[in-house]
């Protein structure tokens, strides 16, 4: 039986028309799914710029009103120091005047300064550092346990927001609206 010999000039089979067709088309899908990963890529990065640019305008915002609460606490300090005498007195107002020193330093540095502080003191004087975290972190914890839960929970519980106390004197004395 003789073998046919292939022609150049030979139209192309189906089988191979399919196969030039089929490699079109990976290429095409090839193409695609790059441009749909970088774009997938380009967003992801810009979600992640505004997240990080929000956490930084909120904790900035945070920070300004911890700022105005340590200015208001050393003001009452500083106050108790006048009123105190003797070495507490003393002490009380070194610990005013700090923590104003503190709030004033994060109104002129913001955060970035802020936080640059505190790395340098724990690099610094580790020790130092996290006796003072402890200690804030103890004080905080005294703080939370001497609020009064049931108060808070009676004045919450009322619909009218007048704490229970209040509601029996209103009973009482017959001035309570309905």
């Amino acid at each position: 039986m003789p073998t046919a010999k292939w022609n150049p000039t030979d139209p192309p089979s189906t089988s191979d028309a399919a196969a030039d067709k089929a490699g079109d088309v990976a290429k095409t899908v090839e193409d695609k799914a790059s441009e749909v990963a970088s774009e997938a890529k380009d967003h992801a990065q810009q979600l992640l710029l505004e997240s990080r640019q929000n956490m930084r305008a909120e904790a900035e915002a945070q920070g300004a009103k911890l700022s105005s609460i340590a200015k208001e606490l050393a003001k009452d300090l500083s106050s108790m120091a006048s009123a105190s005498q003797g070495q507490i007195g003393g002490l009380v107002e070194q610990g005013a005047d700090q923590i104003s020193n503190l709030a004033n330093r994060f109104d002129t540095d913001g955060l970035e300064g802020f936080t640059t502080d505190v790395r340098r003191v724990a690099r610094r004087r580790p020790l130092v550092f996290v006796a003072s975290t402890f200690a804030a972190g103890f004080a905080a914890g005294r703080m939370l346990r001497n609020i009064d839960n049931e108060e808070l929970k009676s004045a919450i519980a009322q619909p009218d927001g007048m704490p229970a106390a209040s509601r029996d004197q209103a009973a009482w004395t017959g001035t309570l609206q309905r």
